[in-house]
């Protein structure tokens, strides 16, 4: 059979989504994997069929669309722009941080920095060892896609939502994964990128041409954990999703000639412009917004960042209009359809007029003040991706128009923007275009064409005034002779982007406890029914939804049986036992998803002995605890007698032995004077009590309590 790279054929088993035409590498891709290894070869890998073809070009049609009959709209605003926004373009951050297998994905580029997920370009379980570890066990194999193209790098690992630290040889030491449960290997798309060395031992269909590249992403095992922690080490019974911060697309620069890495406004959209929708821009108008972008402006606090970023995720069944919304956005962008060819744009700054239009230029002209009705907000939030929550959705401030009017508010999402001052600003530029001090609206003659590149004009009207205008919408009559427009009335200092000393505080996120932790299991105790059998029982939790697991084995046995107790039943006899041999036992409570107090109890198991004998010990006599320095003291004589077998040692806050817990086990002979030190239990009051025990753990009568204070 013949073979191809796994990037090859994720491209060849994918069809075009159905969105205007774009440039050949930006299509939809899908699962692939087994269509190409075989089908059946692999039964958990992503399998469908998908039809449609490789469009080896793209149409190039106009930049902007046809706004209304007979016109051609070749400038573009904030105001198109804000409008969007308030439909849904883009998910918020957090439902992008998941590992999905579904017959068709969509190609996802990735830039600046950004925390996200990705589909499964491969998913497999295996038992073998690791081929360059040796970790032992039985895994399950998974390789998340986050981009189609090259990355930088990963910045952040992030497992089931928590943010997790790997060693050199990618293993997960955070917990509750830690213990060799998870080995993270990501790759990176770069050309050298070969095959992992993994699943080419784990899977014989896999071979050095299977080598992701092109692709950004990871190859993960999870080996299957021990019962007793597949609720810690397991999301919701499956392997945690992995959703990293990335740094994403490397781009071309022109003020280095250089492809790297950057989180540049304008390089960003350059990029787009060109890889993804084909169309030529001016690479020295580039440099200029580029520059601009990088002005480093301060922040609330003091602290400076560059003026304009974007750290964001686009999928290939975005269109163009939306995927234009979301990169502007973020920077407050201007568009234009350049006169020579090919597409402009400018940042959000000021730009000094250097045409003043007048009476003589209008062939119509109308000027509104004021707004009313629908559009006439009074509160504004952006909602963006903080950092500081978890790469999550945040709001800013309320941006307030008029304090006193009615509350009528709106909330944009822009997750392209990962700083609060940056989002603050754009709430300000929003609210501006929503409630501009005047809107100017008219029809000009050729002017219009050199006025296409121009994003602020001066007017002056002898009848409505002089002001500065920022241009909203520029049409071309089909004639070519006329252009429409519609412009708003700004002043400079509205987009001064030093605003630190009035920006409102950041949310600020804290980490709040759980009050949904599993309870400890009080009371555990046992005794011997038989020569075989030992039952236990414990204190009743008074939670119905609640059950108990018992764990077990022979003394000195490294490994645990574990029984699990039906609902409601307050006691359990676990039988089948070795006569004479002794057992260690514990219990937890548990949920019905699994979940299950943190500690086993007691901490130092119970100790026990299937004997028919059930004749309980003697007293313990002279029984004592004393403080010695930061130790505590505790002696007794054993009891004579032949049912004598160990002495219990517990230890408790208050004088109730309901509060107290076994602390401690030993053993040794009849009628012996014995002691036990309870080394540095901490400053504090604690009383002790003690009894002896036979064989199969039935205590005779309890002595204590005695207080010690350290």
């Amino acid at each position: 059979m013949k073979r191809f790279s796994l990037a090859a054929a994720l491209w060849m088993t994918t069809a075009l989504t159905p969105s205007p035409a774009r440039a050949a590498e930006v299509i939809a891709f899908a699962q692939g994997f087994a269509t190409f290894v075989g089908a059946g070869t692999i039964g958990s890998t992503i399998a469908a069929t998908v039809g449609g073809g490789f469009a080896a070009g793209f149409a190039t049609a106009q930049f902007l669309t046809a706004s209304f009959v007979g016109r051609i709209l070749v400038s573009v605003g904030l105001s198109l722009i804000a409008t969007a926004l308030m439909r849904p373009s883009q998910p918020p951050p957090q439902e992008m941080m998941v590992n999905y297998a579904q017959p068709i994905v969509y190609a996802m580029t990735v830039y600046g920095r950004m925390r996200t997920g990705g589909p499964l370009g491969f998913t497999g379980f295996a038992s073998g060892d690791d081929a360059v570890m040796g970790e032992g066990g039985a895994k399950r194999h998974y390789s998340p896609v986050l981009a189609m193209h090259q990355i930088e790098g990963v910045v952040e690992h992030w497992l089931a939502d928590k943010l997790v630290e790997v060693d050199l040889d990618g293993i997960v030491t955070t917990e509750p994964f830690e213990g060799d449960h998870y080995r993270i290997r990501r790759f990176l798309g770069g050309p050298a990128q070969t095959a992992d060395v993994e699943l080419m031992a784990q899977f014989p269909e896999i071979t050095a041409d299977h080598n992701f590249k092109g692709l950004g992403g990871a190859h993960i095992w999870c080996k299957r954990p021990a019962d007793d922690r597949i609720s810690e080490v397991l999301d919701g019974g499956r392997q945690a999703a992995w959703a990293p911060v990335i740094d994403g697309k490397l781009i071309y620069d022109p003020r280095t000639d250089a492809v790297a890495h950057s989180r540049n406004a304008a390089l960003i959209i350059a990029d787009w412009l060109v890889n993804t929708w084909g169309q030529d821009v001016d690479w020295d108008e580039v440099a200029v917004e580029a520059d601009a972008c990088d002005l480093p402006i301060t922040i609330r606090g003091g602290a400076t960042r560059p003026c304009w970023q974007i750290d964001t995720v686009l999928s290939d069944d975005q269109d163009f209009e939306t995927q234009r919304g979301i990169l502007a956005a973020c920077c407050d962008a201007w568009f234009y359809e350049r006169p020579e060819g090919g597409v402009g744009f400018r940042v959000g700054r000021w730009i000094e007029p250097d045409i003043t239009l007048t009476d003589r230029d209008f062939w119509t002209l109308e000027k509104t003040t004021g707004q009313s009705g629908s559009g006439a907000i009074n509160l504004l939030s952006v909602k963006y991706t903080e950092p500081n929550n978890q790469w999550k959705e945040s709001p800013t401030a309320d941006v307030v128009f008029d304090p006193e009017g009615d509350d009528d508010r709106e909330d944009p999402a822009i997750y392209g923007i990962t700083e609060h001052n940056q989002a603050w600003r754009m709430a300000r530029r929003l609210m501006a275009v929503k409630r501009p001090p005047s809107t100017w609206r008219g029809t000009i003659g050729l002017i219009g064409h050199w006025l296409t590149k121009r994003r602020f004009w001066r007017i002056e009207h002898s009848v409505l005034g002089s002001v500065y205008v920022e241009l909203q919408r520029l049409e071309r009559h089909e004639n070519g002779m006329a252009y429409d427009f519609e412009a708003y009335e700004v002043a400079p200092g509205d987009f001064d982007p030093e605003v630190g000393d009035i920006e409102p505080e950041r949310p600020v996120y804290k980490v709040v406890a759980s009050d949904d932790a599993v309870p400890e299991l009080k009371g555990f105790t046992g005794k011997a029914i038989s020569d075989s059998v030992l039952v236990f029982s414990w204190t009743d939790s008074g939670d119905g939804s609640l059950t108990e697991r018992i764990r077990i084995r022979e003394d000195g046995d490294p490994d645990w049986t574990f029984v699990d107790v039906p609902s409601g039943q307050p006691n359990m006899p676990i039988p089948g036992l070795l006569t004479g041999t002794s057992y260690e036992a514990q219990a937890v409570h548990r949920t019905a998803t699994g979940r299950q107090s943190a500690t086993w109890q007691p901490v130092t198991p119970l100790v026990l002995i299937p004997a028919a004998g059930t004749t309980p010990p003697g007293a313990l006599s002279g029984f004592a605890a004393t403080d010695v320095g930061a130790d505590a003291l505790v002696s007794w004589t054993s009891p004579a007698g032949a049912e004598y077998f160990a002495t219990r040692i517990y230890r408790g806050p208050t004088t109730t032995f309901a509060d107290a817990e076994l602390v401690h086990t030993e053993y040794g002979p009849a009628s012996t004077a014995d002691s036990w030190t309870d080394a540095a239990p901490g400053v504090g009051t604690y009383r002790y009590w003690a009894e002896a025990i036979n064989q199969s753990g039935i205590p005779g009568s309890r002595s204590g309590p005695e207080t010690v204070t350290i």
